[in-house]
């Protein structure tokens, strides 16, 4: 059972229910309690990059009740091939390379599918 797509956190690109089933991906941030806000300020507006990305579909962002600088972000993208050419293609941003440098564990990546 997941969050319904007007969810507080989750922003849709594309209203594609038919899409969102080709390629989710979940990515792990984890920032100290010293950097908590500031990684999620940055995170927020990474995915909002997105938008001028071809095959993406929308977000939610989540973040740990129990530990504020741990952020969760399930994407969805037309296809695993697109989310990993934006993935190389973003990888130099100045807000990518400053996630990259707030982030107190590497980042998680996890490609999943829904059932």
């Amino acid at each position: 059972m997941g969050l319904p797509d007007d969810a507080p956190g989750t922003f849709q690109a594309k209203p594609n229910r038919e899409a969102q089933r080709d390629g989710v991906l979940d990515l792990g941030f984890h920032f100290s309690p010293d950097e908590a806000e500031q990684g999620r300020e940055i995170t927020q507006t990474i995915w909002a990059d997105m938008l001028d990305y071809d095959g993406y579909v929308g977000h939610e962002l989540l973040q740990d009740v129990d530990d504020p600088g741990h952020l969760f972000v399930v994407s969805r993208w037309t296809s695993r091939e697109q989310a990993d050419q934006v993935l190389r293609d973003y990888a130099d941003n100045p807000n990518a390379v400053a996630a990259n440098n707030l982030v107190s564990q590497p980042r998680r990546r996890t490609v999943a599918h829904r059932l």
